[in-house]
């Protein structure tokens, strides 16, 4: 998505829903681990475009729903479960 905008290129309107509702999702998890005390008190919104940018490195939703992505479901997935773990680790109080 970086390098399509980079190049002048307007991505599909679903493409920017997805990843506004992702990022929506992700700052409602971050504000309420926060709640909890799980998580370190942060700014959500940062917080929250940081992990969406990771994320962004293997959720192409365009690829991902034509079935062309660089990975398969199984390194999607563990990919994502690997990234959350990561994400998880650093904004835990425990960390």
């Amino acid at each position: 998505l970086a390098i399509m905008i980079g190049l002048d290129f307007t991505p599909p309107p679903s493409a920017i829903a997805f990843f506004h509702r992702l990022l929506e999702r992700l700052e409602e998890l971050i504000r309420d681990g926060i709640a909890a005390e799980e998580f370190a008190s942060c700014d959500v919104k940062i917080t929250a475009t940081a992990v969406c940018d990771c994320l962004m490195s293997i959720l192409d939703p365009a690829a991902v729903f034509r079935n062309c992505s660089l990975f398969s479901v199984e390194e999607i997935t563990q990919k994502c479960d690997q990234l959350v773990d990561f994400v998880i680790r650093g904004l835990s109080l425990r960390a």
